[in-house]
């Protein structure tokens, strides 16, 4: 009798617990959103303010801050002026050169040209560039696509300042070529030393192989691929007033600056684009979405450091640019 009891107050007891869930639900939603409101506004004013004072110390006249996580652009935001003088903002699609952020872009076509069987980057870089013959300790050094990569190659990190100002179709080559009278700096594959001027010999691989200028390959193979529409390999590929104002400090406080042009440079320094387009490219890096187009295996060796050699900074280690 006693237990035929106890299940129908159970039975009571367990409906009564199911409303008093159901409550604690529907309280906890209601509360949720402005906890989670609270928390994201917090980081937001954090970040805000992290920003603002570096603009600050660094008088940035103009800059472009995008973050993805899990997928996500979860802040996109302009700070400042595209033109200090006209005080146009910045917004999503004002474009900036990303410097040496370009070296991902090469690695990748390097990759992609090695997935279809164009290149190997196990091979001596005189498969594909017969004169470029360069010397450490007055003897010739045999010099591979993964060492130019990596920055391993020996090349001195001093080369940039070689570098010709040129809006040629043959600039990469002249770039390349200031190489032959400076010797390496250390025994190729031993070592890591930044040197700028390695992705510029990639780039010239790169237009050795396809029989196509860098600027086309790079936007046909891989830019147009991800669907990167407003991102642009090189300043010749477009016209200065599309893209931000460049400036300089002088008499403490920015100067309107236009730099030299350096097309020969292009493939480690001068791929131009705006927060719209990089959050596409972040991504991709990050295995959010998926391309046909480009194997996500690819995109994970781009990722791969070199372990040959040892780390420039503690476990720090260079990748595919």
């Amino acid at each position: 009798m006693e237990k035929f009891k106890s299940k129908r107050f159970v039975l009571g007891s367990a409906i009564h617990k199911c409303v008093i869930a159901l409550a604690s639900v529907l309280i906890w939603h209601l509360i949720l959103p402005n906890l989670v409101d609270a928390e994201a506004s917090e980081r937001i004013q954090e970040i805000e303010s992290f920003v603002k004072q570096q603009q600050e110390r660094s008088k940035i006249p103009g800059l472009s801050v995008l973050i993805v996580e899990k997928g996500e652009t979860v802040y996109q935001k302009g700070y400042g002026y595209s033109n200090a003088k006209t005080k146009e903002p910045v917004t999503p699609e004002t474009l900036f050169e990303i410097g040496s952020a370009s070296k991902a872009f090469t690695g990748l076509a390097v990759l992609k040209l090695e997935e279809e069987g164009m290149l190997k980057r196990t091979e001596d870089v005189r498969k594909y560039i017969p004169w470029l013959e360069l010397q450490y300790q007055g003897e010739t050094q045999t010099i591979t696509l993964d060492q130019l990569m990596h920055h391993t190659s020996g090349i001195a990190s001093t080369t940039i300042a070689q570098i010709p100002e040129s809006q040629a179709d043959n600039a990469l080559q002249l770039t390349v070529g200031t190489l032959l009278n400076q010797p390496l700096d250390r025994k190729p594959g031993t070592s890591f030393e930044y040197a700028t001027i390695n992705y510029d010999v990639l780039g010239y691989v790169i237009e050795t192989v396809t029989k196509q200028s860098f600027e086309q390959y790079v936007k046909q193979r891989i830019l147009d691929p991800i669907g990167m529409e407003d991102t642009f390999v090189g300043l010749n590929q477009l016209q200065p007033k599309q893209t931000a104002t460049g400036y300089k400090i002088g008499f403490m406080r920015e100067q309107a600056y236009i730099p030299p042009i350096y097309r020969g440079n292009v493939p480690a320094g001068y791929i131009i684009s705006n927060s719209n387009d990089i959050a596409k490219w972040l991504k991709l890096q990050l295995g959010s979405v998926s391309n046909s187009k480009i194997d996500k295996r690819l995109i994970q060796e781009s990722h791969y450091p070199d372990l040959t050699v040892e780390p420039f900074d503690q476990d720090t280690y260079y990748a595919a640019g």
